[in-house]
């Protein structure tokens, strides 16, 4: 369930501290979390529910509009993902439809993101995704 700035302003002490702690590698220290605030209210960046099957919240993606300069090619990319106690894998692969209808309606080819999660590695390789790529981060 994508959130709207309004509820993403109302709710936003209770999803910084988490989104902090799961910023993807190309995050550097020199970020504040009120700017994290803005790009979210500002839509830079999406906000999105994963909710499980009785309605409760399984865990919250953070996701951006991606674009490739030197081919043009436009993708959703997802900036964190934060999976809460009690979340499922199913609750996630739920979610997917609803992430590519948006990516589609905003001219995305795809979906990419970024994960150190073995498990999650494995389980988007069996859902078709290409998994064979390594982030390298040379940071000074």
């Amino acid at each position: 369930m994508l959130l709207l700035p309004d509820q993403v302003a109302d709710r936003w002490d209770l999803f910084c501290r988490d989104i902090e702690g799961s910023l993807p590698p190309i995050v550097g220290s020199n970020y504040s979390i009120d700017s994290l605030l803005d790009a979210c209210l500002t839509g830079v960046l999406q906000l999105w529910l994963v909710k499980n099957k009785e309605g409760g919240n399984s865990g919250l993606l953070v996701t951006t509009l991606h674009r490739d300069q030197a081919s043009s090619t436009r993708m959703l990319l997802v900036y964190a993902a934060i999976s809460y106690k009690g979340g499922k894998l199913d609750d996630w692969k739920d979610a997917y439809p609803t992430l590519e209808v948006f990516a589609k309606s905003k001219g995305c080819n795809g979906i990419m993101g970024y994960t150190s999660n073995d498990t999650i590695v494995k389980y988007m390789k069996y859902l078709g995704c290409e998994t064979d790529y390594k982030l390298v981060v040379w940071r000074w």
